[in-house]
């Protein structure tokens, strides 16, 4: 039997590159699966002396037994849990597991209780998604960690014999193909990985049930090493390689008795190290820019961090703790004041509560106190040093007061596209204050891209940005877009100091009319670019200011406003409108300047054309929101400024355009019960005059109050 072994930096990386060799050319050749080989030569995968020994006296039957002893005696490695990530079955009441035990006892799987038949037909497909997630998932094998819980409680040996039947019926019925093929949901990849990390548990739940013959224990070990080669032989990448890799790593770890084991575990790990000098950027962000899919990452690297310290194995070419580390510091820090994380991209989070415990969980073991206290509200930990920041490569910027629950927040996305799980959402904003929602993402809605609203949630439309003549981004339809890479560039502009935080970013990609693939000839308009500045006057307010400019023609030009379903539209006229939270008195104001025509409605759960929803859970779940547009034009260029001043009940606001003297800049008038503050954003040094303040900074702000001096803000 090999153990697993701590590989030194220089040794570990001449090793992982021939195994990577050999994986190459295993790719080339196909599969081969443990039943095509016979019992002794199957026997033979083992690295155990009593197993050898008997093998060598062409004792097959004492060989079976050897080797089944060793798997009723063992201690070292120790059996894992099952996988939390993948299962919530050890946070249900006994209740709750017992009812769910007795439905996969019945053969119904599923949130939905689906029956699929006396002998299970494990390709049914209930959904009409054409990609059967709901079947990919059903081969996972979530489920067993219920029948696991339920044995464990009761000890009733049915639960235990619901295991090996549907075990062995799943293995005689999904063998394992010769080449990668995606499309079979049985032997998807990263199927492959959750249930190559849930197995282990669910060998070690039932290996001393009566049930557990001989046979189906051979059975699922010929499985195993199916499984582990699977995975060697093929993989994919970014988040879903993720999960392959850990499934690997977890066969290589706690079956260490076949021959291969080491070969496993290494690959596994130098696939993990690549990824991360892949798809993490030096800022800590997934390149796929989702929250969702920065949590599957940081689970995942977590996973690995803790299974590799826990067996002693080094990853050489990385610190763990330190990329780890990172990976939490995106999630902690755009964290909305309500606990709740944004709905960027793709990527369902419905259980924030559950996700907010992991965080404060890293705190504690990575020695970061902020994340325990920004995921306990203050509870726990210890207050960040800083309230805004800025995940530049992302292009991700944060504006936010403080950390207390009513804090002013706003979330900038300056970034690019994400690949296949983008949306069309450059330069969009999320604004909360004062324990309300007001201008969010809408979120993801469903996969399924046969579903209409797939493509309308992607879209620009269910963005807080700009359109151009009612046509939206269209970043997915260049292929390069939907393959991201690293970057160790700053996406956009950043700036910040006591006082204020200034972002600028600009959108340049063209604009067509969005389907979810681009149809034969269907064209890009790239007349238009569009950039947005926002500045943040702290702690109180935002100036947006929307440049779109175009090179050759006229366009009519909108700015969509996304809210929460938790606010309604006090008041709206082309200028100023009031969103008011439905349950308490916090407000936000939109006041608008700009010498062009501009025209305002409001739109509320439209079907023609598809506007005003929110998606509000898990696949499929969508109620209708307020969305607000502001039309502008028709004209060449536009420049718009919107002020978003939020506060607690009624107030007057208002905002005008003021000329700048003595140079070029944008200045504007402030008028709030703070008193009149004057603001300019300029690119030189030159001394400028605007209002009743001068300032060569190229971000100025000043505050005047009746009967007191003017109040320098910043610049």
């Amino acid at each position: 039997m090999i153990n697993p072994v701590k590989v030194s930096k220089s040794a570990g990386r001449r090793v992982w590159i021939q195994l990577l060799r050999v994986a190459q050319r295993a790719t080339s050749s196909g599969f081969k699966s443990a039943f095509s080989l016979p019992e002794q030569q199957f026997l033979r995968e083992f690295d155990l002396d009593s197993v050898a020994g008997s093998l060598e006296r062409g004792d097959i039957e004492a060989a079976r037994q050897a080797l089944l002893r060793h798997y009723n005696d063992r201690a070292v490695p120790a059996w894992p849990p099952f996988p939390s990530r993948f299962t919530d079955a050890g946070s249900l009441t006994a209740e709750e597991l017992l009812a769910q035990a007795d439905d996969i006892k019945a053969h119904r799987f599923g949130n939905e209780r689906i029956w699929l038949g006396d002998k299970v037909d494990w390709l049914h497909n209930p959904t009409p998604d054409p990609m059967a997630r709901w079947t990919r998932d059903l081969h996972r094998h979530r489920w067993l960690a219920v029948l696991a819980g339920a044995y464990e409680r009761t000890g009733d040996e049915e639960y235990a014999k619901t295991f090996v039947n549907l075990m062995a019926d799943w293995i005689s019925s999904n063998p394992a193909p010769v080449r990668k093929d995606e499309a079979n949901v049985a032997w998807t990849l990263m199927g492959v990985g959750m249930r190559a990390a849930i197995w282990p548990a669910a060998f070690a739940a039932f290996h001393r049930s009566r049930a557990f013959t001989d046979e189906a224990k051979l059975n699922m070990l010929r499985s195993v090493y199916d499984h582990a080669q699977f995975l060697c032989t093929f993989k994919t990448r970014l988040n879903h390689v993720l999960r392959e890799s850990n499934g690997l790593a977890c066969l290589g770890i706690y079956f260490s008795e076949f021959r291969q084991a080491n070969h496993w575990l290494c690959t596994a790990i130098d696939r993990m190290e690549e990824e991360l000098r892949s798809h993490v950027n030096e800022d800590g962000t997934s390149v796929e820019m989702s929250i969702g899919y920065q949590w599957l990452v940081t689970d995942e690297f977590d996973a690995t961090r803790a299974l590799l310290r826990e067996h002693g194995v080094n990853m050489p070419g990385a610190d763990l703790d330190i990329w780890v580390t990172k990976l939490y510091a995106a999630l902690a820090y755009v964290l909305r004041p309500d606990g709740t994380w944004p709905r960027l991209d793709d990527g369902f989070m419905e259980e924030d509560h559950v996700q907010r415990t992991k965080l404060a969980a890293a705190g504690g073991t990575l020695d970061r106190p902020d994340f325990a206290y920004i995921a306990t509200n203050g509870r726990r930990g210890r207050k960040p040093d800083n309230t805004s920041c800025a995940f530049a490569n992302a292009g991700l910027y944060i504006m936010r007061s403080d950390w207390a629950d009513d804090a002013r927040y706003l979330l900038f996305d300056a970034g690019q596209f994400s690949g296949y799980h983008g949306h069309e959402d450059k330069l969009s904003i999320e604004v909360h204050a004062y324990g309300q929602p007001f201008l969010i993402d809408p979120g993801c809605y469903t996969y399924n891209t046969v579903d209409p609203f797939r493509a309308y949630f992607i879209s620009s439309r269910a963005h807080n940005t700009a359109m151009v003549a009612g046509l939206s981004q269209v970043r997915r339809w260049e292929c390069g877009n939907l393959d991201p890479a690293r970057t160790t560039d700053q996406q956009g502009i950043w700036a910040s100091s006591a006082n204020f935080d200034y972002a600028q970013g600009t959108y340049s990609d063209g604009y067509g009319a969005y389907a979810f693939q681009r149809p034969p000839g269907a064209r890009i308009n790239r007349d238009v670019n569009h950039t947005r500045r926002v500045l943040f006057v702290k702690p109180d307010y935002w100036l947006i200011i929307d440049e779109l400019q175009s090179m050759a023609g006229v366009h009519e030009y909108e700015l969509i406003f996304n809210t929460s379903p938790e606010v309604e539209v006090l008041s709206a006229d082309s200028r100023r409108t009031c969103l008011a939270g439905k349950h308490n008195q916090a407000r936000l104001y939109l006041v608008n300047a700009c010498t062009l025509k501009i025209q305002s409605k409001t739109v509320i759960g439209s079907e023609n054309p598809t506007q005003g929803w929110y998606a509000d859970g898990w696949n499929g779940h969508k109620v209708a929101s307020p969305t607000l547009i502001r039309r502008i034009g028709p004209a060449e260029s536009a420049l718009v400024a919107t002020l978003l001043y939020p506060c607690l009940g009624e107030q007057h606001v208002n905002l005008e355009p003021l000329d700048v003297r003595g140079g070029s800049g944008l200045a504007y008038q402030v008028t709030s019960n703070l008193g009149v503050d004057y603001l300019m954003l300029s690119t030189d040094k030159k001394r400028k005059a605007f209002g009743p303040c001068e300032s060569d900074a190229t971000i100025a702000g000043f505050r005047g109050i009746h009967g007191q001096q003017l109040q320098q803000l910043f610049g």
